[in-house]
């Protein structure tokens, strides 16, 4: 079936579990995992995939890293989830899920 609304899927790994970390990785972008190499899992990034219309909002804080993946947004939305996502004091899913409420006017459907 094919779906045209928002959809919210998340994940997490600590840093100092390599099987979950593997696995965390597999699916995102090497550039991505680059970056969390690069910074030692700490700091923010985002990565927008126009063919597929999904945005991965990657973030660690050392000792955990997140990934949020949003589906069925254009570029402008995803920047505007973005500028909302900077200003985050936490980066728990219940602060995406808001961001992105704040963002777009609407709420996403959360898959995991």
């Amino acid at each position: 079936m094919i779906t045209h609304e928002k959809q919210l899927f998340s994940a997490f790994a600590r840093l100092s579990d390599k099987k979950a970390m593997k696995h965390f990785l597999q699916p995102l972008p090497s550039d991505i995992g680059a970056q969390i190499h690069a910074h030692h899992g700490r700091g923010r990034t985002s990565d927008y995939q126009d063919a597929s219309r999904t945005v991965r909002f990657v973030c660690g804080d050392g000792r955990v890293i997140a990934c949020f993946t949003v589906t069925n947004v254009s570029e402008t939305e995803a920047a505007l989830i973005a500028g909302e996502w900077q200003g985050a004091a936490t980066w728990t899913l219940d602060a995406f899920m808001a961001a992105v409420k704040r963002a777009l006017g609407e709420g996403v459907v959360r898959v995991n």
